[in-house]
């Protein structure tokens, strides 16, 4: 017997701006086509929004998660949105009465890789609608599977995505790293050119594609890259991607040797794809915010394989200035030492 994985909504609410007025019943089936690639023990994440444009998922006032940590896949999953074991986040958001239009879409969130939700691996239902106090019952098929995005194809944009020996032993599962590469105008024409390098380590949970929106949405930036006086530079553009969210591109315990992932096995791979030689000590570093936090750490951990950073308003560097508290010496957060309150 086919299954599918069904989100059957019933909804029976009066102006649902109270957690005791959420009354949402869930439900849900594998399809055969899926069962292969269902992973047991993901995240549910149902989203609820009143906004119309594009997809639930992508962006909503509600969600509604739950961990299923037991799925018999012969039955039918269940679950009540006020039971315990399930979370609500943003009621109080979600300002609405009986009779609006409530669009919904749901995800189950299995890639162990990736923190993020809507990404390679994950499953997705199609986006629907409800009429909020109406008794209804209608099932959302789970039928597509979240394809990666695309890094733009250019002759002046190269990709490379590597399986990390050291991340797979970490983990216990293969795990990749990737980047983007922007080159200089003039590369192809000057074969043999010494260029220096710059690593751009993103923002937080940023991501290799970011090359995209420099090429094809900030027309200022492309026209000074791609002329012949723009900068002579190669611009790789690493990714963040980590199993508990973006991996500061360092050795930890929970997300494994990042740091040295990159610094052995990517940036070697990138460096002989372009022809970079380390012997000219021009391999630099830049980001913002998570991203200065990122070359500023990459740096001090590193100095003698980097050759320098730009770092711009960095994460908190360190404790004595964790924004405007000082963990080691301050009485508490709330107020600073003059007694006002910190903003």
């Amino acid at each position: 017997m086919k299954k599918y994985i069904l989100l059957g909504l019933l909804c029976s609410l009066g102006a649902f701006n109270a957690l005791c007025q959420l009354d949402l019943k869930l439900k849900f089936k594998v399809t055969d086509s899926l069962q292969n690639s269902f992973h047991e023990g993901g995240r549910i994440l149902v989203h609820l929004t009143k906004k119309t444009g594009t997809e639930p998922r992508s962006k909503s006032e509600l969600t509604i998660g739950y961990t299923a940590n037991v799925w018999d896949l012969k039955k039918d999953l269940v679950i009540h949105a006020m039971n315990k074991e399930v979370n609500v986040y943003g009621l109080e958001k979600l300002k609405v009465k009986k009779g609006d239009m409530i669009y919904v879409q749901a995800v189950y969130k299995q890639n162990e890789n990736d923190g993020q939700e809507n990404v390679e691996g994950n499953l997705s239902s199609q986006p629907d609608s409800f009429r909020l106090g109406d008794k209804i019952l209608r099932p959302l098929v789970f039928q597509q599977t979240i394809q990666a995005p695309k890094v733009i194809e250019h002759p002046l944009v190269k990709t490379i995505k590597i399986t990390s020996k050291y991340l797979s032993e970490f983990s216990g599962r293969p795990r990749t790293i990737k980047a983007s590469i922007l080159l200089p105008s003039d590369y192809y024409e000057n074969p043999g050119k010494v260029y220096p390098i710059c690593y751009r380590a993103p923002g937080l949970n940023g991501r290799w594609h970011a090359v995209n929106n420099l090429i094809l949405k900030d027309k200022e930036f492309s026209e000074l890259w791609f002329s012949k006086t723009g900068p002579k530079v190669i611009y790789v553009f690493l990714d963040s991607m980590g199993p508990y969210g973006d991996t500061y591109q360092v050795d930890s315990e929970n997300n494994g040797p990042c740091g040295k992932a990159l610094t052995e096995e990517l940036i070697p791979a990138i460096e002989k794809m372009v022809g970079y030689n380390p012997a000219n000590k021009m391999r630099f570093l830049a980001g913002c915010s998570t991203g200065g936090w990122v070359v500023m750490g990459l740096q001090i951990f590193y100095p003698d394989f980097f050759d320098g950073a730009w770092s711009y308003s960095p994460d908190p560097l360190e404790f004595e200035h964790y924004g405007l508290i000082n963990i080691y010496e301050d009485e508490t957060i709330f107020y600073n030492k003059y007694g006002y309150l910190q903003p």
